[in-house]
């Protein structure tokens, strides 16, 4: 291991998030999102370990199982950044609990992601640009472009920068909150209500 106990630049989280838009690059049906999770965990594997059993140790750590909403995704890597940058600085914690939290996160995350995003916000901007583009105007699908890009970028910043700069103490508010179900509960429902919304506007029956 790399006697350093410097944190992550700027630079080096940001590469993190670039790598993290990849996370469904090689998906596999044995491991599904693993191959993309570990290139994301790159930019840390090189900053703390130096030869290459400690390297093959780390990437081995996040070459299991992983599958959630490919936006939020985003979360559960900026938290294992953090944790991943304690075990090889600190050494106070232990590495099956990277693999723990990360497993522990996929299940809400993903119940998160596609409601909040792919059920709600989705068809939100969807109708709206179809609504445009029906009446001649090229601004709907332009919205609609720019409107899930900041939705999709955002999600992922928050995730890789905000997980990494919280760490565990995320996963323990969220838990303890239960906001994420609250918030699933409550997408899934505006969900129900805008489809039925677009069903009974755009759908005749001849």
């Amino acid at each position: 291991m790399k006697n350093t106990d410097q944190k992550l630049t700027r630079k080096e989280l940001w590469k993190i998030f670039r790598g993290q838009m990849f996370i469904r690059s090689a998906l596999n049906f044995e491991r599904q999102q693993c191959i993309g999770f570990t290139h994301a965990m790159g930019p840390v594997i090189e900053k703390y370990y130096d030869t290459p059993e400690e390297k093959a140790e780390a990437m081995e750590r996040h070459m299991e199982l992983f599958l959630t909403q490919p936006m939020v995704s985003a979360i559960p890597v900026g938290v294992a950044v953090a944790m991943e940058e304690r075990l090889a600085t600190e050494g106070d914690i232990d590495p099956s609990s990277i693999s723990a939290v990360k497993t522990a996160l996929m299940g809400p995350l993903a119940a998160l992601g596609d409601s909040l995003i792919n059920g709600t916000a989705r068809p939100i901007l969807a109708g709206i640009a179809c609504g445009l583009a029906m009446q001649g105007s090229i601004l709907g699908p332009i919205l609609f472009l720019i409107g899930m890009a900041i939705i999709t970028l955002g999600v992922r910043y928050f995730g890789v920068f905000k997980g990494y700069e919280k760490g565990v103490s995320m996963v323990a508010d969220l838990q303890k909150s239960g906001l994420i179900g609250k918030i699933t509960e409550l997408a899934s429902v505006a969900a129900f209500v805008i489809i039925g919304g677009f069903t009974t506007s755009n759908v005749t029956l001849a």
